[in-house]
């Protein structure tokens, strides 16, 4: 989404969506800093790409959604992940899961 831009459902595909990589840590919760263009409505979408393709894997992969959503077979509607962004520092925090196993975890924005 882009900074102003309604929640209808879709996400503005004009839009180029951020992409960062961040390595494990060895301990702890991870957390990130995701920078913004602003003051605005954003979605956020956290993947813990265990088998490094570069592809969503539903049974193999960790993901986590802005608002925590609840999960279902199908992707979420983007007015359910959907947040304000004030401006300044917004401490969010993401619940990842783990369709195939290996527990769920916490990462903090």
């Amino acid at each position: 989404m882009t900074p102003g831009s309604p929640a209808r459902g879709k996400p503005n595909r004009k839009a180029k969506p951020s992409a960062g990589r961040a390595p494990r840590p060895q301990t702890g919760t991870p957390q990130l800093c995701v920078r913004v263009p602003g003051p605005g409505r954003y979605a956020l979408f956290v993947l813990h790409d265990r088998d490094g393709d570069d592809k969503v894997g539903v049974f193999t992969d960790g993901f986590g959604f802005s608002r925590n959503p609840r999960l279902g077979f199908a992707k979420p509607k983007l007015a359910t992940v959907v947040f304000d962004f004030p401006g300044g520092v917004l401490p969010l925090t993401i619940t990842m899961n783990y369709a195939g196993g290996g527990g769920h975890s916490t990462a903090s924005q």
